[in-house]
């Protein structure tokens, strides 16, 4: 036991035992063509050991500006998926790129997770 502080130990206020997992969010495909007839979506996983918790999920472009918001404190039930078809919130096609997908999760006791997923918006050549 220390008398000081222990920067980068776990101490009796850390708690892990309800901590969201990183593979508890699932980004499929990775890269996906909007319009293309085949896979033009994607699909936003989430699985969780139980549901309650409430989401916020925003699409980012490169430079961190918010181009589309696809959940707005959403109630979530154990497993489910959000879809982003390419699009921006003023109705234009996102250009080809990569876009970070962010998903914040609030649990019950009011803890906040957030995730950060890449996904890239590609093109026939």
């Amino acid at each position: 036991m220390s008398g000081y502080a222990t920067p980068g130990y776990l101490n009796s206020n850390s708690r892990t035992d309800n901590l969201l997992p990183d593979e508890a969010i699932l980004v499929e495909p990775e890269a996906f063509i909007p319009q293309s007839g085949q896979q033009d979506f994607v699909r936003i996983n989430y699985s969780f050991g139980q549901g309650g918790y409430v989401a916020n999920v925003k699409i980012y472009d490169t430079q961190g500006r918010e181009i589309k918001q696809i959940a707005n404190n959403e109630l979530l039930g154990t497993q489910g998926f959000f879809r982003w078809d390419g699009d921006r919130d003023d109705g234009t096609m996102a250009r080809v790129g990569y876009y970070i997908v962010w998903l914040q999760v609030i649990q019950n006791d009011s803890k906040v997770k957030t995730y950060q997923k890449r996904v890239i918006v590609a093109t026939k050549f």
